[in-house]
């Protein structure tokens, strides 16, 4: 009978558990985005006040913190939020299992996949980035445009041979060569992603 009773016990505190965790998506969550070969390491907070839910996210190696996310729908198990950036909104779309969310999302028609895992308060303060890898040759050069001197990078395969080539130029506004804009360096992740591909490419700060 007494192992009866601490049968259903336990089995009452599992389903009270799961269902916290299912009702809720409040506190911390870690985790990495992967788009175009690149691991970035982020975290996420969600706040529930009178039935809204706030966020915010954090991409330490990008360093930028606290950038706000909006439009965030939960109905178990699916989420969904956005993160608001000038060069275009990045849309998450997710499914929560137990304590880990995992889904993709979309920038200015890019794709990338995301996983979250609500943090338990025993995990490192900051994860330490990892070391970037470069499996091509950079350069930083200079050419003229009349008496007007630019300045950027170029990137180019390891491997010798003559190799397709991909000029990038900025928006307008005050970007640099990077397309860089809250810390995001969308030509950059694009850049190396062509060259990691056999193309080069050159990318250049605006006059």
């Amino acid at each position: 009978m007494i192992k009866q009773i601490i049968k259903f016990l336990l089995l009452f505190s599992l389903l009270l558990n799961t269902s916290i965790a299912q009702d809720t998506i409040d506190g911390e969550w870690s985790g990495c985005l992967s788009i175009m070969g690149t691991d970035l390491n982020i975290t996420a907070e969600f706040t529930t006040v009178d039935d809204s839910i706030t966020g915010s996210m954090d991409i330490p190696q990008q360093n930028v913190y606290d950038l706000p996310l909006t439009d965030i729908n939960y109905d178990f198990p699916k989420i969904s939020f956005v993160l608001e950036i000038p060069t275009g909104n990045v849309k998450f779309e997710g499914e929560i299992t137990q304590d880990s969310i995992a889904g993709s999302f979309v920038q200015i028609g890019v794709k990338g996949y995301f996983y979250l895992s609500r943090s338990t308060g025993l995990e490192q303060e900051k994860t330490i980035p990892k070391p970037e890898v470069h499996d091509f040759i950079e350069e930083e050069v200079t050419f003229n445009n009349g008496d007007i001197i630019l300045s950027g990078t170029l990137t180019l395969p390891k491997y010798p041979g003559k190799h397709p080539a991909v000029v990038m130029i900025t928006g307008s506004g005050p970007q640099n060569r990077d397309e860089e804009i809250y810390g995001f360096k969308i030509f950059k992740l694009i850049a190396e992603h062509f060259t990691n591909n056999g193309i080069a490419v050159l990318r250049y700060d605006d006059r």
